[in-house]
């Protein structure tokens, strides 16, 4: 990059957001690197499907049902500028960002029984690609997974170990076009453990068409649908 308009000026190193580069005949996925000299390297295909379905657009409302009960979330923008989900009938908030190219979490406030958490947990960070067998990877935070009774020795302690690690995985798993698609799914797993043994595992499905999202998870199903 160059960091003035003049011709011969010196350019500098500069890192991609996010990029595919070819390795084997297949993408990789890489986010804030530079790419290597000689290396193959392509956009990310964005889908418009996923996209459209995360829009973080203030005063979108969306339905949500499970079971027999239903709820009405809202996406807002706070003073800070930081768009959130907000369900007024339970309380809860979930915060959230929407790049063009991920789509994930940076925040939740209220109830674990809330369905927003069920939606926070399940759908943590996503790539808004239609490129399969993709697989994003982050670690969910503990703010709302410890007990309130060991919460406190958790936090003395963070600085020296963390007792429980909670590990995101999602991969798109199905498209049915891979330019104009109409129905994909991801699956997601996350996997606790507890000082570096593993104890618990949980998947979950995500499928995304148009105007609908459902989830399935834990024997839960939660569908959601807007205008």
């Amino acid at each position: 990059m160059q960091l003035t308009p003049e011709i011969g000026a010196t350019t500098h190193p500069y890192p991609f957001g996010y990029f595919f580069e070819e390795r084997d005949q297949k993408p990789l996925l890489r986010i804030g690197e530079i790419p290597k000299v000689g290396s193959v390297v392509y956009n990310v295909p964005v889908s418009s499907l996923a996209s459209e379905a995360l829009q973080a657009k203030p005063g979108r409302l969306l339905r949500v049902k499970q079971e027999n009960e239903t709820w009405i979330w809202r996406i807002a923008t706070d003073a800070y500028n930081k768009t959130y989900i907000r369900c007024d009938k339970t309380g809860s908030t979930a915060y959230f960002e929407n790049d063009g190219t991920l789509f994930y979490f940076t925040d939740f406030e209220g109830k674990k029984s809330s369905p927003l958490y069920f939606f926070y947990r399940s759908r943590f960070k996503l790539l808004l690609s239609n490129e399969k067998g993709i697989t994003i990877k982050d670690w969910v935070p503990l703010t709302k997974e410890h007990p309130a009774g060991t919460k406190w020795i958790q936090d003395f302690l963070s600085p020296f170990i963390l007792f429980t690690r909670i590990r995101y995985e999602s991969v798109l798993s199905e498209a049915d076009n891979f330019h104009y698609p109409e129905k994909i799914s991801y699956h997601m797993a996350t996997k606790t453990s507890f000082l570096h043994f593993m104890y618990q595992r949980k998947e979950a499905s995500v499928t995304i068409t148009r105007k609908k999202i459902e989830i399935n998870a834990q024997k839960r199903t939660l569908c959601i649908d807007w205008e």
